[in-house]
């Protein structure tokens, strides 16, 4: 079984090669983390999760969430597509604020 698996997921090379493809900003549609992401950047992945889930779970169109936001509709998907270097931490925390005013953040060292 553990070979099966094994055989199906692509060498460690390949991975490399699309991260590197899909982590380029004039890919369309979501960006992902590269494998080199800094503290900041790793955090502001994570809120945009948080803002996303939200949009899930509360299961309201893009449209609405940008009104809640106050963010026009572009600014919207960019945020919705992990668009992170749009962004500062600053801002996008205010945006979660909004969403979970309750929010509190835990920093621990390592």
């Amino acid at each position: 079984m553990k070979n099966d698996i094994i055989k199906k997921f692509p060498r460690q090379k390949k991975v490399n090669e699309v991260r590197k493809r899909l982590s380029k900003r004039s890919i369309l549609g979501s960006s992902i983390l590269p494998s080199n992401a800094t503290t900041i950047e790793i955090v502001k992945y994570k809120t945009c999760e948080m803002i996303i889930r939200y949009r899930h779970s509360s299961e309201i169109k893009q449209k609405e969430l940008a009104k809640i936001l106050n963010i026009d509709e572009p600014r919207m998907s960019e945020l919705l597509h992990y668009k992170i270097e749009n962004f500062t931490l600053e801002r996008l925390i205010g945006y979660v604020l909004i969403l979970y005013p309750r929010l509190k953040i835990n920093l621990k060292a390592a």
